[in-house]
């Protein structure tokens, strides 16, 4: 896999655009011809939004899990793994009728979502059964392997974050962490995972690591099911974000100061 390094923020502070590079505008700069300030409104405040975002016009939302982390998101999720609560959630908000309702509930650690082509079809990555959920995106109040709910892509080779839906049909499937060995042989073990939850973030985060062997993501049709295409050789502490344009797959990944591209 050939990755490109996008060009990030280095040490001397904020860098200029330039035609084909990726930056920051430097201080005064504005982007488009409208100098008021955006207006911000809070829509919900039921608990930690995790990067799962989709629209329809109506906004789809993902909560990674009912107990937050003094630490983040990054912290909460590995904390989803270790404890297994299932209490992440899905929420959908109209902006016309401006209510909230929920769609999915019972998932451990709520990661990422993506609507289908025809907007139909809602892809929701549970980070702790490792597989990606699919349900009607009319549905409401639904529970994760109930009723309405089909587990679309199971048993993945690492813990699913963000997810994002090609106009061709592609799901691309990004991998918070891979696939720890160490969760896997004492999931049954109530003691082993608690002593592990009070252990720290340090001893949390070596558990959970994107290693250069292992895929940081994945593409499958989802029109046949046919897996097209794995990502693998970047070594990062988490892949948080995955965007297709054009011939490359753009990857980000959390605390990186730069953005990455692979072709495809």
């Amino acid at each position: 896999m050939q990755w490109q390094r996008g060009e990030g923020r280095g040490k001397g502070g904020e860098r200029p655009c330039a035609p084909g590079r990726w930056g920051h505008p430097p201080p005064g700069w504005r982007i488009g011809s409208n100098p008021a300030p955006p207006q911000w409104e809070k829509v919900w405040g039921g608990g930690r939004v995790g990067s799962g975002l989709a629209a329809s016009p109506k906004v789809y939302f993902a909560v990674a899990a009912a107990a937050g982390a003094e630490n983040g998101l990054e912290s909460a999720l590995r904390t989803e793994l270790l404890a297994h609560t299932a209490t992440g959630c899905v929420y959908v908000y109209d902006p016309a009728a401006r209510t909230v309702e929920k769609v999915l509930g019972g998932v451990a650690g709520a990661a990422g979502l993506a609507l289908s082509p025809d907007g139909s079809t809602l892809y929701v990555s549970d980070l702790g059964s490792r597989c990606i959920w699919a349900v009607d995106a009319a549905a409401r109040e639904l529970t994760a392997g109930g009723r309405g709910c089909t587990a679309a892509f199971a048993g993945l080779p690492g813990y699913p974050g963000a997810l994002a839906v090609d106009t061709d049909g592609t799901l691309y499937i990004s991998y918070r962490w891979a696939r720890s060995g160490w969760l896997e042989k004492n999931a049954d073990s109530t003691l082993l995972r608690g002593i592990a939850l009070r252990a720290g973030q340090n001893t949390q985060e070596r558990l959970f690591r994107c290693t250069a062997d292992a895929p940081c993501a994945e593409a499958v049709s989802l029109a046949t099911g046919a897996w097209e295409q794995t990502f693998t050789g970047l070594v990062q502490d988490s892949c948080a974000a995955v965007c297709p344009v054009e011939s490359k797959v753009y990857f980000g990944a959390a605390g990186a100061d730069s953005l990455l591209a692979a072709n495809r």
